[in-house]
């Protein structure tokens, strides 16, 4: 009696799986599965297929001492297969694989749920493709080049194998963009075509939009798939390009100057402006680089710190626009300094397709110092002349400017002297004046200058002497 109670005790540790070996760990979901004939040849209906999970060996593969744990699958783990064909599930213990009948050429999405004591896990795989005997194959063919104006790019598909059923072959856009979505001359768009019993030709049509719009040259990619076993090779989805050549001349860039007062305190930026000669088909990034003149990176403009490769910038010009700007920091402060420079230059290409034609790729910037003292002009105070000839008067600007500044020059009495209306200034130097005496009398000359928020005013006393009056007396 006692031998047989021991024995039905051991037996029912057995069927509880207490006298098996058990993971104290839950199962992984990252497991992968694999079929055995996805390796060796076409998955091919009504014949057993060999299902496989497996083994996990934590973070890298192979598996080494620095992976983290791994996970196999155990005596006491039970999978529930589920096979997505119609099919009841199959239960197996302590297995990690499983041979599994496909009834038809399909695709076919197995999952397999793994439990123990310790939790559950469902491990997932993409598609097995079942094909029938033979399979289902298509090939395809584009054309070698394609051109805005072509109309139409047309895509032709061939059948082979097994031609005796029908075949549905899907098309869309392989980068996910919407329907109607503008690529290049191309817009998104999916659909389908059937082959008929027998049928071993299709053909698909994109339509082409000769846009006159540079957008240039590029490629359209297109995905393929099946749902009922035919295949692309060996695979049951494929994609490739339209290549397209564009027939519209690339516009020219370029960046302008600019000026920026400097500001005494808080945050400030100079705004470069590149433009373009017409709007273009698609985004285009403008690389651009920043150099120092008499203003320098770091003391006078750009970030607080300067890496090994310079300090670049740029900005996006999106498509269907003809600007962007690009704003470049600068270091405000109460320290009186001349006005400053420095450059801004655009940067080349790394886009493949898109090449406009940089016509002026180098700007200055001029940082306005508006901590200096008050400018003021450098000029002779008192002029005397006669009325039989001309005279010449010198102007200047301190503290000088580093760009051509123009000067308003007005006569109080245009009966007694002539002048012109206005002068330039060059930058660092100084402009020359003629005055023509026109009556005896005294008048002034009174100058006006205005830039931003800096300005000067002056006057100049201009004595005209009568010859014939000195001679009489």
């Amino acid at each position: 009696m006692r031998r047989f109670i021991a024995a039905f005790v051991l037996l029912l540790l057995a069927q509880c799986g207490f006298a098996q070996s058990c993971p104290i760990r839950a199962p992984f979901d990252q497991m992968s599965l694999s079929a055995e004939c996805n390796v060796t040849s076409t998955c091919t209906a009504g014949t057993p297929i060999t299902l496989r999970v497996d083994p996990f060996y934590g973070n890298c593969f192979p598996p080494s001492t620095w992976c983290g744990p791994g996970y196999s699958i155990q005596a006491c783990d039970r999978l529930t297969w589920h096979f997505d064909d119609g099919t009841p599930d199959a239960v197996v213990t302590g297995s990690s694989t499983i041979q599994h009948t496909f009834p038809n050429p399909r695709l076919c999405n197995v999952t397999a749920d793994i439990e123990n004591s310790a939790g559950r896990a469902t491990v997932q795989w993409s598609p097995v493709v079942i094909t029938s005997s033979p399979p289902t194959t298509i090939t395809y063919s584009v054309p070698a080049t394609i051109h805005e104006n072509d109309g139409t790019a047309v895509v032709s598909l061939t059948r082979g194998g097994n031609t005796t059923t029908s075949a549905r072959v899907r098309y869309f856009n392989a980068d996910n963009l919407p329907d109607g979505t503008a690529s290049g001359p191309f817009r998104a768009a999916s659909g389908a075509v059937t082959f008929a019993p027998g049928e071993t030709s299709k053909t698909i049509s994109f339509p082409l939009t000769n846009d006159n719009i540079y957008s240039g040259d590029g490629g359209y990619r297109v995905g393929l798939a099946a749902d009922d076993g035919t295949i692309f090779g060996t695979w049951a989805a494929t994609n490739f390009y339209l290549m397209y050549v564009d027939d519209d001349p690339p516009p020219s860039a370029s960046v302008a100057d600019t000026t920026v007062i400097e500001g005494t305190g808080g945050t400030n930026a100079a705004e470069f402006t590149i433009t373009t000669s017409a709007p273009m088909g698609r985004d285009y990034y403008f690389s651009a680089s920043v150099q120092s003149g008499t203003a320098t990176i770091v003391d006078d403009f750009g970030p607080s710190k300067q890496s090994e490769f310079g300090w670049v910038t740029g900005c996006n010009l999106a498509r269907g626009t003809t600007s962007c700007k690009i704003f470049v920091p600068i270091v405000t402060d109460q320290d009186p300094e001349p006005d400053e420079t420095f450059t801004l230059t655009i940067g080349p290409s790394y886009d493949a397709w898109v090449h406009p034609l940089v016509a002026r790729r180098t700007a200055t910037c001029t940082i306005i110092d508006d901590d200096n003292a008050p400018h003021v002009f450098m000029v002779q105070p008192l002029v005397r002349m006669a009325t039989a000839g001309d005279t010449t008067l010198t102007i200047s600007l301190q503290p000088p400017r580093v760009t051509p500044e123009t000067v308003l020059l007005t006569v109080a009495d245009p009966a007694i002297i002539r002048a012109p209306q206005s002068v330039v200034i060059p930058p660092g130097g100084e402009a020359t004046v003629t005055l023509q005496g026109v009556h005896a009398g005294s008048t002034s000359l009174l100058l006006n200058w205005v830039n931003g928020r800096d300005a000067a005013f002056g006057s100049v006393t201009v004595n005209v002497k009568d010859p014939a009056r000195r001679r009489a007396m």
